[in-house]
């Protein structure tokens, strides 16, 4: 038979565990979240403390040192407990904890005060480790089936180890095989010895393995989570695209007549030009005249085609300081047409704050129109019909109001507007204000939706100002 050194062998095992939690601090240190971590390096250091008292038992004199000790190890156990509890949710209240303490002290000192000698306490206390050894093997495979860790799966084979050792020593006890004198010399000694070395290498190995695999997850779901958000901003960008060449299809018969009237002035004033010049009876002074009326409607056509591709060319968001009122400005430039045809006079307040906003020009223009486009189908066919947009300030945001003299919102649709595929038109497809919505929230802003008190539809979009969100930048 081999001679062990069980001093020796629980002295390595005690740098073991101030060595191994060491090294796994330093490794896992940058992680986010490091509570339940903590609780099993700070087990690790105090089952070192304890295999160190233990190696000073004969120096030690002071009254109570063995139940000092095993509370020391029992501590050590309770820890690891709790760090796999805490990853599980489902920690144990500091109540329990300290109903634990108690009871363990309580039942420590009734085993040692009604027994005759060592055997009763030595199996109080193999038993008790192999009870909470066999619980933290049970919270490890739970673990290891919940996460599909591998590392999990060793750090229980090492525990399973431990556990079958201790219960080992507890049969031997109880069936007086091992005689307490001989127990520190007996095989089941030697082997708790070599575990003591051994295991606590397997089981940080273990942990390591699972905090790792925890970290692969969890950039695995990052990039997942990332890619799905980069298709659903693609998607919503090309809904986007196609809900403005909607809109431009609606708006055709404006268009044409829009572009019609500046053309026609162009053609008109270039005609009388071209009769007065081979008349030889146009005067420089009318030339100049015909000329800057040509040029005039030449630069308005040219502004309202762009404003046109501007609208409907697809582009990627560009975030930029921007100005509501400019914004409105713009929006309101390109419904003036669908105003006009439909008949319905716009009320167009500007901010003297001019409100600055961080977001794209093009898409906030697009949510306007769209609800201005709303306004002017709620208020219906007929003469005498008003719509009035808004732009103010309130607090640390900038609101644009838009309203109409329709007749508002049904009560039971007003929790549903800008849901997507909801819509309150017979010929509706219920995605205009789910894009507007959409916008709306990738700037940080919010749609509210809500009857005028004195008759009407209002809709009220909140930006927040760019001041605003440079100061909540800054604090974080």
């Amino acid at each position: 038979m081999i001679d062990i050194d069980i001093a020796t062998l629980r002295f390595v095992s005690a740098l073991e565990l101030l060595i191994l939690p060491t090294l796994l601090w330093a490794f896992l240190r940058p992680a986010p979240t490091m509570t339940a971590t903590k609780l099993w390096i700070a087990a690790g250091f105090v089952m070192a403390g304890g295999n160190l008292l233990l190696l000073q038992w004969n120096v030690l004199t002071f009254p109570g040192k063995d139940l000092m000790i095993r509370l020391v190890f029992f501590t050590g156990l309770i820890l690891r407990i709790q760090s796999f509890r805490l990853d599980l949710g489902i920690p144990l209240s500091k109540r329990t904890l300290w109903l634990g303490y108690a009871a363990y002290v309580a039942l420590h000192e009734a085993v040692r005060f009604l027994s005759d000698g060592p055997v009763a306490l030595l199996v109080f206390t193999s038993m008790l480790t192999t009870l909470l050894t066999a619980n933290l093997v049970w919270l490890t495979l739970t673990i290891a089936r919940r996460e599909q860790s591998r590392g999990a799966v060793w750090l229980a084979c090492g525990l399973v180890f431990y556990t079958v050792l201790f219960f080992a020593r507890v049969i031997a006890l109880l069936t007086g095989h091992t005689p307490v004198d001989q127990l520190a010399s007996s095989a089941i000694a030697d082997a708790i010895g070599i575990a003591l070395v051994l295991v606590p290498i397997i089981v940080h190995m273990g942990y390591l393995g699972i905090c790792i695999e925890r970290v692969r997850r969890a950039e695995s779901v990052a990039v997942r989570n990332l890619s799905q958000q980069a298709e659903m901003d693609a998607l919503r960008q090309q809904i986007a695209v196609l809900d403005r060449r909607r809109s431009l299809g609606e708006m055709a018969a404006m268009l044409s007549h829009e572009l019609k009237q500046p053309l026609t002035a162009v053609l008109t004033s270039a005609q009388a030009a071209r009769l007065g010049v081979l008349s030889g009876q146009l005067a420089h002074d009318q030339i100049d005249e015909f000329l800057g009326r040509i040029a005039d409607g030449a630069r308005r056509a040219n502004m309202l085609i762009e404003r046109i591709g501007a609208f409907v060319r697809p582009s990627p968001t560009v975030l930029q300081s921007i100005s509501l009122n400019d914004v409105v400005h713009e929006a309101v430039a390109l419904s003036e047409g669908l105003l006009r045809s439909a008949q319905v006079a716009m009320e167009a307040h500007y901010s003297p704050a001019s409100p600055q906003v961080s977001g794209d020009p093009l898409q906030l223009s697009q949510v306007i129109l769209n609800l201005i486009r709303n306004g002017i189908e709620a208020n219906g066919m007929g003469a005498g019909r008003e719509l009035a947009v808004t732009c103010s300030v309130d607090g640390g945001d900038g609101v644009i109001t838009v309203r109409d003299r329709g007749p508002g919102f049904a009560p039971d649709a007003v929790d549903r507007l800008g849901t997507p595929f909801f819509t309150t038109k017979p010929d509706g497809m219920g995605m205009g204000l789910a894009i507007a919505q959409s916008i709306t929230r990738q700037h940080g802003g919010s749609l509210c939706f809500a009857n005028a008190v004195d008759g009407g539809a209002q809709v009220e979009l909140r930006l927040p100002l760019k001041c605003t969100v440079d100061r909540q930048v800054a604090r974080s």
